[in-house]
């Protein structure tokens, strides 16, 4: 499908325009992650979520598989 996004679509407004992200797309997320850390962001890996903590209609934080609670900052 990318293949065909670009030589078909366009990138920039131009047909068959070719884009690469330098590092690889893992760089994005890399990327996003960093920024996310620097305004004081927590990122969890690999942990299951087993329930959305609601209260009054709005989402408060989260209860992972091993019970532990992770609440928004608000």
């Amino acid at each position: 499908y990318v293949l065909l996004h670009h030589v078909l679509g366009g990138v920039d407004n131009r047909s068959g325009a070719w884009a690469y992200v330098i590092g690889g797309m893992g760089a994005v997320s890399e990327a996003i992650a960093k920024s996310a850390r620097i305004h004081g962001a927590e990122i969890f890996v690999e942990q299951e979520v087993a329930d959305i903590l609601v209260d009054d209609g709005a989402v408060q934080g989260v209860r992972l598989a091993n019970g532990k609670e992770i609440h928004a900052r608000t």
